[in-house]
């Protein structure tokens, strides 16, 4: 039985893997019309991320999607137990009270990312 329960286990262990970003930072403010986004990242992974790419889902009450929108990274690529800045701004749609992130690479790939979100709009 401790076969086969370790053998179970095995497959849930791979799909767990760890996280290759972590959020540090991140601040979001609105200001007249827009919402300004500002934030670091770590690199945590055991590879360099080239290309990253934020996706940043703005929500409304309750986490409904109201608009998505894609930003680079300062740097174009991060290396291990580094941290890359982010800074831009995307038009504030009404209702608008949080945003989370996911991250791909220069290849299209998701990268897993810690600390996602969401976090409110100031």
């Amino acid at each position: 039985m401790l076969a086969l329960a370790l053998a179970l286990a095995a497959p849930a262990q791979e799909r767990r893997r760890p996280a290759e970003l972590t959020v540090v930072e991140l601040k979001a403010r609105h200001a007249a019309d827009v919402i300004q986004i500002d934030g670091r990242v770590k690199n945590v992974g055991q590879r360099r991320a080239e290309g990253v790419t934020l996706i940043v889902h703005v929500l409304a009450p309750g986490k409904q999607p109201l608009e998505t929108r894609e930003a680079p990274l300062d740097e174009d690529n991060v290396e291990p137990g580094e941290d890359a800045l982010f800074s831009f701004e995307t038009p504030f749609p009404a209702r608008a009270i949080e945003v989370r992130l996911e991250a791909k690479d220069a290849s299209g790939r998701d990268l897993r990312l810690n600390r996602a979100g969401p976090y409110r709009i100031e």
